[in-house]
Parts: structure tokens; sequence; C-alpha cells
């Protein structure tokens, strides 16, 4: 049987790469683990290669070590994509990060701490939203509500996608952190009961 294997991160989505990473946490056998990992990437059934030889699975192991390394966004050079099509809605990177909402920051920040690449997809769907507006290499994009059905769409985004937007992210992660200490202490002062009455995060 011949299969056919991704060669980067192009060429998987969010949801196939936790699926395996998922799949290699509860897998103690590291045959069954590579074994799955190569249906699940081929698009084949589970035990469509059982009876496949240690020394094929091995093999065709060898050509994924890219994907089973954990993802380190300083080291990987990837450019942006700004905009894409997804489930026929255009969605757009938030085009302008110094006028990130509080909402924005703090569900930002609450799902790092989950873990980027536990909780992509959510992470996702905080970053690209769908394209209300454009105008030649501008366009605006919807305001930021919580949505769990952008959420599961963005599973089906490609990896580079997500990762390429993740590293961008963590470049400019600290900056933000400095910027929106500064931007609350100043609404705080403006008005006291500003957090207490509203609330500051939408997780």
């Amino acid at each position: 049987m011949k299969i056919s294997l991704p060669n980067d991160y192009s060429q998987i989505t969010v949801g196939q790469y936790k699926a395996i990473w998922k799949m290699y946490e509860r897998e103690e056998d590291a045959y069954h683990a590579q074994r799955r990992c190569i249906e699940l990437l081929a698009d084949l059934e589970e035990g469509a290669l059982q009876n496949a030889s240690w020394e094929s699975i091995e093999v065709a192991s060898a050509t994924l070590n890219w994907l089973i390394d954990d993802p380190d966004p300083f080291a990987l050079k990837m450019p942006l994509v700004n905009t894409f099509e997804l489930h026929e809605v255009k969605y757009g990177f938030i085009p302008d990060w110094t006028k990130l909402t509080v909402g924005e920051y703090a569900d930002l920040e609450t799902f790092c701490k989950q873990g980027v690449f536990e909780v992509l997809e959510k992470l996702c769907a905080i970053v690209f939203r769908p394209i209300v507006s454009e105008k030649n290499d501008r366009y605006t994009i919807q305001s930021y509500q919580p949505d769990e059905k952008r959420s599961e769409a963005m599973l089906d985004l490609p990896m580079n996608i997500a990762v390429a937007a993740m590293v961008f992210f963590s470049h400019i992660e600290g900056e933000l952190a400095t910027t929106m200490q500064r931007y609350l202490e100043k609404a705080e002062k403006e008005n006291p009961t500003l957090f207490t009455e509203n609330g500051a995060a939408t997780v």
C-alpha cells in the first residue's frame, strides 16, 4: 500500500495536529502510536496498517520527526498569513495590536496559560476573525466576542497559518503585557468602578 504523508505544517490541520498529540499522550506502545499517527495523517481508518511491518512503520515515522517535535515559535520562520478563506468565510488577522481590547487580551492571556498548542483553535479564533469590510490591502474584522463555533471551525485551519500567528504573537507578547498594564492602570484611575461593575475578561 502506497500512502502520502505531509512534508510540512501547510499539509495538516490544527485538528489533525491536536489529534496526533492527544493520541501520543495516551498511547504507551511506540509501534501503535506511530502506526496511528500515520493512519491519521494518511486519512486511513484505525487498524488499516495493523499488519504493516515494524520496519516500514519506522521508515514512515522518520519522515515525520518535524511533526513529533514540539514546535518552537522562536526557532520557526513562517510568513504571517493575514487573510484566508475557511468554510466560505474570509478571515483577517488582528490588523492593529495597539488597539487590543481588554477582553481580547484577557482571553489570550488565559488561554496561553493553559498551553498554546493545547487550545490552539481557541487562540486562532481570537486572532483571526471574519472580515467585515475590505479596501485594497486594508480591512476591518468583526468585533471580539467569544465564539465556540468559530473555535471549532479553526480546527480545519492549515497548521502553518496557526503556527505563524503564534510565532508573531510570541514575539510581541511581552510588549502587549506592558502596554495593557498601562492601559488598565489608566482606565482604573479614570473610572475606579469600571472593572468591578462590568468585569474584564470573557472566557
